[in-house]
Parts: structure tokens; C-alpha cells; sequence
């Protein structure tokens, strides 16, 4: 029994551990506890209690079974300190205070004051990021006749998502070798940079290679926002927070279209970049004062070392040649050329050797595989994934419709547009005050995925003779759907990851959002054109031969402003083909759709409080789960003693 005493030696009152196990015994009851906490039934508790009855629990040295299971994270200290320790049986005391793991560094400094200023920052920055994305929809034509060139056009768009997604795992692992603090501050540098490079632009490729430094900012800004807030606010209360800069993100990548159609209008659509300079210079400002987040103490040689370069080269390399196929296919070269076919398997190739590098190679990958070794985890990033790509698809094209199909100027899109924004924050904030409220984010995520999918089969329905109000309602609705899951998705994956891998695991988020993104454009832009081109064989011979030409492929987006320039019969053969692109781009998103049955995969655990002295404490049932492990370890060595 002496052993057994030894092997739970705490005291709750000190805060110390005492006799520590060998290092392989802590790591096996952290294991433990963790698979027991994910995949315990209502079924085994019942067998616990017979079990903790029936079976004697050896002395715990004046502390009560509950108390010394209460939290996880108590394993987790007792892991760490044991390999520190393990050569050293004498029972010296070890602080609690302690971090648990390099990177993780508590903010129990910072003001409730500093923090909500923190938070509206951030949600500022946000504001900016979203914008950006869709700011060029309503604006595109402009800047296409502006710069005289309608090749690459799409990339305006790509380009910034790609660097945006491409970027964020990178991040991540800066954020946790350097700290959140400088690293949020050289992402709203390279957002500025960018924007000033895109502003002025005299040609497409300085306006690309802008769109791509913007990007790589932008992507440590989306990252760094949601690790900063993860930092700083607990969970049970994240979710008002977390749907505040869901909402923010919603109202901004609607208000990009509003703002970019304004300025267009007025021929000063260069403004679509230069209104982030002193936006963004005053939250660089601001940040720096504000944002004294405490940093683990890493000098920059060590930093670099710990820094998963061959992960980030293959990750970005993969996804580079991915969009590369996606922006050929069919429209440059056919789906069965050579350039395209090379780029498809160059990408699986570099993902494989990526997914093999991140197992086996580097000590702290960008995207740890033990990310998706959980069906709750792994459901919602898929969620992610699937949510990113239908919303951006259908918020990147809407305008393109109102112009081309409806006839309206880039401000009149816009302004058809206003409701959605309104709606969509609206759905956002308000799930995430229902989720802070209830600790329910799972009935949440489920009814705005539900009304998605059904709102977007309404979408598909438009056609040239829809009246006003259809084309604004189903639209505007759609977004009561798409809204709560902003950010509901990332408070699911954090409940089922511990405090260590917030960076890491909002990476992994961001990272996908991102993709999802950047693939919503890329695969909406695809089956655009290539159905344009499909209609141009079987219509084309009624339109006069110049906007025949206009209509095909890769230019047809870029020319939705001009068929009001042709006569009415022209317009209504033009509209036709039009309508018929872009319904079967809504038809493909309805069935990305699907994607959201992974939301069934995600089990709902609460969300945590912290108690009167700070520490997480966990449900009953979770209590009884980590009691199970216990008993069960106490079980197998005594019986192995006994075999013995």
C-alpha cells in the first residue's frame, strides 16, 4: 500500500506534489485520463461506482478521491514535473506555479479593462482581414480595365486567400516559440506593407505580389486574433467574445462588397487598399501599447531551431500547386493536360510527404497529427472547412450575379448585399451570447448548418425573372444560417484540446478556414467558367462576335459590367447564360453542403469555469471518468504484483 500512497501524493492545500512516479507511469496516466474523459459512457459510471465500492482505494495522505481528480491539468503538471525530476525520489516540492509547457504562458496580469481593449483591437484588425477578402468583388472590372490586363484576374482574389492560408500554420508556431505579442505586430506590418504595394499598383503582377505580402499578414492577424483571445478569456465567457468576432468577420466580408462598389463607382478603386493604412497603422499603435502579453522566454537562435521549416515549405508548396490546377483547369489548359494533371499529383505528393514529415521528423510540428487522432476534433475541422468554402462561394459570386444578371452598378450590389451583413452578424453575436449563456454550442452549430443548406438550395432557384425581393431575401436569409458558425466550430475544438495546443489547434483552424476560402473561390470560379464556356458554344452565335469573346472563360467575371452597353435582346441572351453559370455554382456549394454532417462526429462537452483560487474544475461525470483510469491502473499493478 506504501507504493500506492506514493503514487498520489498531493496536497491540494500547498498546491505541491510530493513523492513523484517515474516519468513513463505520470505520461501513461495523462494518456489515460485523456481517452477515458473522450470516448466514458453513461454506462461505465455506473460500473465505476460498483467497482470504487467494491474494491479497496489505497490511503491518498489526507486528501479525498474527488479533490485530487478534480482537473486533468494536475496530470499534466505531474507528467512535466516528473521528467524533470525523475532522478531526484527525495519529495521536494514543486511550485504550481510552474508552466506546464513551453509556449503556454498564463495573462493573469492583464486587467479586465485591458482585456476588453484587447479584444475590441483585435476585433478591429479582424474587420480589416475580412474586408479584404471580398473588397475586389464589386471592384474587379475596374481594376482589371485599370491595370489593362484580364489575365490572372482571379488571382487578385486567390492570391491573398493562398498567402492568408499558406501562412497561418507557420504562425502558430511563432506565436508559441516568440510570443503573441511581436508576431501579431509583424502580421499587421505586412498587412500594411501590402496594402500600400496593391494601392499603388501599376500592372498585375505588383498588384498580385501586393495581394500576397497583404496575405501573409492578414493570415497572422486571423490566426494571432483567435490565439490572443483563447489567452486571455476563459472558455465558459469565450463565447460571447468569439461571436462578437464572428460577427465582425461576417459584417466585414459583406461590407467589402458595399465599400469596393462605392469606390469603384467613383473611380478611386485604388482606395479599396489604401483606406487599411491608417486603420491598421493605429491598431499597430494601439496593439503595442495595449497588448503586454506575456512571451516564454526563447532567444531568437533558439527560436529559429525549434521552428518547423521543412513542414511549412511543404504545406505552403502543396497548396500552391493545388490552386495552380484548380485555376487551370478547363478554363487554360483542359482538366487532362499536362499542367494540370503534374499539379494535381504534385500536390497529393507534397500533402502525403507533409502529413509524414509532421509524424515522424520535427519536435513541434506546425500541424501535430495528434489533432486529428479524435473524431470530436477532427468533425470540427472538417465543419470548418466545409462552412469557409460554401460561405465564401456564395458571398464571392453573389455580386457578380446582381451585376451581370440584374443589370446592378457595383454600389447597387453592394446596397442588395446590406441585409445579409446585418443578418449575419446579428446570428453571430447572438449565438455566441446563447453559447456563454447555455455552455450549448452543438444545437447551435446544428441549426445554422441546417438553415445553410436549405437557405442555399433557395439561392439556386434565382433566375432573370426573379423579382427584387426574391433576390434579396433568400440571400439575406442565407446568412441567418451561415452566421453562428464563424467561430462556434473553433469553442467546440477548444473544449477538446488542452491549454498547450490552443496555438497549434487554432492554426490548424485558421489554416483550414483559410483553404476553405481560397477552394470556395477557386472551385466556384471553375464551374463558372467552365459553364460560360459551355453556354458561349450554345449561344454565343446571338451575340455580336466581340462580347461572344468577352463571355468565354477566365474573362466572362471580369465583363459583367459591359452587356448593358448591347442592345435589349443582346442583354437577355447574355443574362441567360449568366443565370445558368451561376446556378450550377450554387448547386455545387448546396452539395458541399454535406460537409456539415460532420458536425455529428463533435460529442458537447461543457465548457469550463475556473473556481475561487483560478483552477479549471470539471464536471462530474468527467471526475468519475479520471476516477476510472485511476482505479483501473491501481487494478492492473496490483494484479500484476500479484502475478509477480
Amino acid at each position: 500500500m506504501q507504493e500506492s500512497q506514493e503514487y498520489l501524493d498531493l496536497d491540494p492545500g500547498s498546491e505541491k506534489i510530493g513523492d513523484t512516479p517515474s516519468p513513463d507511469i505520470a505520461r501513461d496516466l495523462e494518456e489515460q485520463a485523456e481517452k477515458a474523459a473522450e470516448s466514458a459512457v453513461d454506462g461505465q459510471r455506473a460500473d465505476s461506482l460498483h467497482r470504487h465500492n467494491s474494491y479497496p482505494i489505497p490511503p491518498l495522505a489526507g486528501l479525498t478521491l474527488q479533490r485530487t481528480l478534480t482537473h486533468r491539468s494536475r496530470v499534466s503538471r505531474l507528467s512535466h514535473h516528473s521528467e524533470e525530476q525523475s532522478g531526484d525520489q527525495s519529495g521536494n516540492a514543486m511550485n504550481s506555479e510552474t508552466p506546464a509547457l513551453p509556449g503556454h504562458v498564463t495573462q493573469d496580469h492583464l486587467s479586465q479593462t485591458r482585456r476588453y481593449l484587447i479584444c475590441f483591437m483585435l476585433c478591429v484588425c479582424t474587420l480589416l482581414v475580412a474586408i479584404d477578402e471580398t473588397i475586389i468583388t464589386t471592384a474587379l472590372p475596374e481594376i482589371v480595365a485599370a491595370l489593362k490586363s484580364s489575365s490572372g484576374y482571379t488571382w487578385i482574389g486567390t492570391s491573398y486567400l493562398l498567402a492568408c492560408a499558406s501562412s497561418m500554420p507557420a504562425y502558430g508556431a511563432l506565436a508559441d516559440i516568440f510570443g503573441r505579442k511581436p508576431i501579431i505586430l509583424l502580421s499587421i506590418a505586412l498587412f500594411l506593407i501590402g496594402s500600400a504595394i496593391a494601392g499603388a499598383a501599376t500592372d498585375m503582377g505588383m498588384m498580385i505580389s501586393g495581394r500576397v505580402i497583404q496575405g501573409i499578414g492578414g493570415g497572422g492577424i486571423s490566426n494571432l486574433v483567435n490565439v490572443i483571445v483563447a489567452d486571455i478569456i476563459d472558455l465558459k465567457y469565450r463565447g460571447t467574445f468569439m461571436g462578437a468576432i464572428g460577427a465582425t468577420w461576417a459584417v466585414g466580408g459583406c461590407m467589402g462588397p458595399l465599400l469596393g462598389g462605392a469606390f469603384a463607382s467613383g473611380g478611386q478603386w485604388r482606395w479599396c487598399f489604401f483606406l487599411n493604412l491608417p486603420i491598421a497603422g493605429v491598431c499597430f499603435i494601439f496593439m503595442a501599447w495595449l497588448a503586454n502579453i506575456k512571451s516564454p522566454p526563447t532567444t531568437l537562435r533558439d527560436g529559429l531551431k525549434r521552428i518547423d521549416f521543412l513542414g511549412i515549405i511543404l504545406i505552403t508548396c502543396a497548396t500552391v500547386c493545388l490552386f495552380l490546377a484548380l485555376d487551370w483547369g478547363g478554363v487554360h489548359f483542359a482538366w487532362n493536360s499536362a499542367p494540370v494533371i503534374v499539379c494535381l499529383v504534385l500536390s497529393g505528393v507534397l500533402y502525403i510527404a507533409f502529413v509524414l514529415c509532421e509524424k515522424y521528423i520535427p519536435n513541434e510540428p506546425v500541424m501535430p497529427p495528434r489533432l486529428f487522432t479524435n473524431f470530436s476534433r477532427t468533425g470540427a475541422l472538417l465543419c470548418t472547412f466545409f462552412h469557409s468554402t460554401t460561405f465564401m462561394a456564395v458571398s464571392y459570386f453573389t455580386p457578380f450575379m446582381y451585376q451581370s444578371v440584374y443589370n446592378k452598378s457595383p454600389i447597387g450590389a453592394a446596397v442588395y448585399l446590406l441585409p445579409q451583413a446585418i443578418v449575419m452578424g446579428l446570428a453571430s453575436a447572438i449565438s455566441g451570447y446563447i453559447i456563454t449563456k447555455t455552455g450549448k454550442y452543438k444545437i447551435i452549430m446544428i441549426v445554422g448548418f441546417s438553415l445553410a443548406a436549405i437557405f442555399n438550395g433557395m439561392i439556386v432557384t434565382l433566375n432573370p425573372d426573379s423579382n427584387t425581393a426574391k433576390q434579396i431575401m433568400w440571400v439575406t436569409v442565407w446568412g441567418i444560417g451561415i452566421g453562428p458558425n464563424f467561430e462556434s466550430t473553433l469553442i467546440a475544438l477548444h473544449t477538446h484540446i488542452k491549454s498547450q495546443d490552443i496555438a497549434t489547434a487554432t492554426s490548424t483552424w485558421g489554416f483550414l478556414r483559410t483553404i476553405g476560402f481560397s477552394i470556395g473561390i477557386a472551385i466556384g470560379g471553375v464551374v463558372f467558367q467552365n459553364k460560360m464556356q459551355t453556354e458561349n458554344e450554345e449561344l454565343g452565335h446571338l451575340l455580336p462576335a466581340d462580347l461572344r469573346e468577352l463571355l468565354t472563360g477566365a474573362d466572362a467575371a471580369a465583363s459583367t459590367t459591359l452587356i448593358k452597353n448591347y442592345s435589349e435582346p443582346v442583354q437577355k441572351v447574355a443574362k441567360l447564360m449568366y443565370s445558368r453559370s451561376f446556378k450550377d455554382m450554387f448547386w455545387t456549394c448546396l452539395g458541399l453542403c454535406l460537409g456539415y454532417l460532420f458536425v455529428f462526429l463533435i460529442k458537447e462537452r461543457p465548457l469550463e469555469m475556473k473556481d475561487a483560487k483560478g483552477e479549471t474544475t470539471e464536471t462530474e461525470d468527467e471526475v468519475d471518468q479520471i476516477v476510472d483510469v485511476i482505479v483501473d491502473d491501481f487494478e492492473g499493478n496490483q494484479k500484476h504484483r500479484d502475478g509477480a
